[in-house]
């Protein structure tokens, strides 16, 4: 959990359901950066998809957090901000 790209990725699902790619507007960082710290998240059952979206041809999926109260506690020892262009 100790990426920035991932805290505030984990930060955003808390708060609404969210993809990818407008999580790597919000933050300003790659998407492919933010895709791979989606994974991660899925991966440790701390978000899921809420939504899936076909968009030209391709599914797109939108996640949001499963544990809301263990996750905010959990990033709640997190205080840093993103570097420029990550």
């Amino acid at each position: 959990m100790n990426h920035p790209v991932r805290v505030q990725a984990a930060r955003i699902l808390l708060e609404k359901v969210a993809g990818p790619k407008e999580i790597a507007d919000e933050l300003d960082v790659r998407l492919s950066n933010v895709s791979y710290h989606i994974r991660v998240l899925a991966d440790l059952d701390l978000i899921e998809v809420a939504e899936e979206e076909s968009v030209r041809g391709a599914l797109a999926h939108f996640y949001r957090a499963v544990w809301p109260e263990e996750l905010r506690a959990a990033l709640g020892q997190f205080k840093f901000d993103l570097p420029a262009g990550s």
